[in-house]
């Protein structure tokens, strides 16, 4: 990796540390972040997700916010279950969640972390991945 930085940086470019190196290519660390408390969830479909994180020890569940796109009506049992379990355990759930506009869902509300995975179409369409 290290050849390949230098090689795109060009050889007079300054040496990358490979303790840099090593430091970028570290795994994220979800429960840690979850631990510094004020974490939005951002498209968690069925919500098993921050489930498992707000049952971590050091994690305090009523410092997530996880939110979903789709409307609560339209939720499916797994996600409606995991969705009352977090509010049993003080976690604030919201459904109904466009990501492109979380202010308005969400208002002026600042985080600490905010995980937002990856986009998720529910299809095993070619045309939608």
């Amino acid at each position: 990796m290290l050849d390949a930085v230098q090689h795109a940086v060009g050889r007079d470019a300054p040496v990358v540390e490979q303790k840099k190196l090593n430091r970028a290519t570290q795994k994220f660390d979800f429960a840690a972040r979850a631990r510094l408390g004020s974490a939005l969830f951002v498209g968690e479909g069925n919500f098993s997700f921050a489930l498992a994180l707000a049952h971590l020890k050091g994690v305090s569940p009523s410092s997530l916010l996880a939110t979903e796109y789709e409307d609560e009506a339209d939720l499916g049992d797994t996600a409606y279950d995991n969705a009352a379990k977090l509010l049993k355990l003080g976690a604030q759930v919201k459904t109904g969640v466009d990501a492109t506009c979380l202010s308005k869902a969400i208002g002026p509300r600042r985080f600490r972390t905010i995980i937002f995975q990856f986009p998720n179409v529910a299809s095993r369409e070619a045309l939608y991945g």
